[in-house]
């Protein structure tokens, strides 16, 4: 599998490619458990974190809990 050098941004739709940064302290332990869940699918951390909070604020967005 050919990994994309490009922004995870830019390989979305463009109505969806937005990109702003959030940060969050995790500790070193979970930074490497997300680290190793990322590896697992052959993600960078930020691209897993950035799916990850996509998918969760789309399925919340889907059960009308965001307005």
């Amino acid at each position: 599998m050919k990994k994309s050098h490009r922004p995870y941004a830019r390989r979305l739709p463009a109505q969806f490619a937005r990109r702003v940064m959030l940060c969050a302290r995790v500790s070193r332990e979970m930074k490497a458990a997300i680290a190793q869940l990322a590896a697992a699918r052959k993600m960078s951390i930020s691209e897993y974190i950035a799916r990850l909070c996509n998918d969760h604020l789309s399925s919340a967005q889907q059960q009308g809990l965001l307005t």
